[in-house]
Order: C-alpha cells, then structure tokens, then sequence
C-alpha cells in the first residue's frame, strides 16, 4: 500500500497554481519523512536539516546553492540533497543536475548525493550525463516510483502535519530567523581567525538563542551566560 499512500499525500500537498514555491517547501518536508523513514537510508541518518543551517553552523554564507538539505549521518559522512517538487511527468534537465554537483562539490566530505523527485527521473541529457558519472560523484536518483516504496506516509496533509511535527505554514518555535542565521555565519567566521569578538544587538533580537547556534557552529561543549536573574534566559536553555 505503500505506492498508494505516496500518491494520495502528494495530490494533498498544498499549492498555488501560479506559483510552485508553496508545493516545493512542502514537498521538501514530504522528502525529508521519506528519508528517515526509508530502510535503506533511514538507519544511517543522524540528522537531516536544510541547507541554510547547515552553512551558519559551519561558517559559510547560507544561499542555497541548488543543495536543499544537509544529511549528517551517524558516522559522521555528509549526504547533500537537492529536491524537485515536480508534476508526475517533469524529468529534471541537464542545467539542474549539474548544478547539484557543481554544489556539492564545493561542501567538504561529501560521500552521497540523493536527487530526490516526485517526477519520473532524469530527462535523456541528464541521464545520459549519470550514466558515465564518476565513483567520486555519486548521484542517486529517488524518483516517484522510488518514493512510493521507501515507507507508508500518512494520506492527509493534516496527518502528516500531525506526524511529522513539520509545518511551514505553521509556527515553529525557536527556527533561527535570517538575522541570526547571519550573526552565527559572522561570529564563527571571525572567531576562526581571531581569538575573541563581540555580538552587539538590542533586546528581544535573540541573542542567547543566536549564542547556542553559534556554540553549535563551533563545536563548544560548555557556554556560559551571565544575567541579573534566570528570568531573563529562555525556560527551553535552562531546562535543555
């Protein structure tokens, strides 16, 4: 059933007709379930995030540049995806997966590529392209029938919602904001060429969250804060 239950959950995706953003932000979380979820990758994922948290974390500029999410596997290796929300029968051209590698290329450690589609597969140049692909580039194609296999998903948008926990929609407490998602990407640039610098912003910015990025970004084990009084720390840092 497994086929069957893919195919309901993608025509539940919400879209606009005018404009494929919506449909491609959701189908990327619709992606990431069937990832975790697969038995043939889902064992060996540790985390799974996009691509903009990843490069703040590691000190690079955070443009998605044709690689979406940023899979940390549980030895460590790093997977890039790139993912097509696309109608049953839009291959993926040339230009886009070339991008992907070209992408991938410049990320350090890269073992796997994962071209994730809900369209058929590769166009005939791409294909003919993957076909005489190096070891060392390693692109996999998950395609619609790919995706119907890899788990059972739930059949409505509102389920999955409520399974996932993921709504782009909806409110997510505590998602960085571009503002910090800048400041972590500045701090853990300099503090990699200069022993210490300081974050200036005003109040109600999120500076003690954007520090808990940063600490994340540079691999810190102890972060000390010092205020007048607990109630100025967030409930989630003093009890996490």
């Amino acid at each position: 059933m497994t086929g069957n239950t893919f195919d309901v959950l993608e025509r539940s995706i919400p879209r606009d007709v005018s404009d494929n953003a919506r449909y491609g932000a959701n189908f990327e979380l619709v992606s990431d379930y069937a990832l975790t979820r697969s038995p043939e990758y889902g064992a060996h994922i540790a985390r799974i995030e996009p691509y903009g948290d990843w490069a703040a974390r590691n000190g690079r500029a955070r443009t998605d540049l044709s690689v979406d999410r940023v899979i940390t596997t549980i030895t460590g290796e790093l997977w890039t995806v790139q993912n097509k929300g696309y109608s049953a029968d839009r291959r993926v051209d040339l230009n886009d997966f070339n991008n992907f590698i070209i992408a991938s290329a410049t990320m350090p450690n890269v073992t796997r590529r994962l071209l994730v589609t809900s369209g058929p597969g590769l166009g005939r140049n791409a294909a003919e392209v993957a076909k005489h692909q190096g070891v060392a580039v390693n692109v996999t194609v998950l395609n619609r029938a790919r995706l119907r296999t890899a788990t059972t998903y739930p059949t409505t948008w509102g389920a999955f919602v409520a399974e996932s926990g993921n709504d782009p929609e909806g409110v997510e407490p505590f998602r960085l904001r571009p503002h910090q998602l800048d400041a972590i990407h500045d701090v853990t640039s300099s503090l990699r060429s200069v022993p210490e610098c300081q974050l200036i912003s005003t109040c109600g910015t999120g500076k003690t969250i954007t520090s808990v990025g940063i600490a994340d970004s540079l691999g810190v084990n102890t972060l000390v804060y010092f205020v007048p009084g607990l109630g100025v720390v967030p409930r989630e840092v003093v009890n996490g």
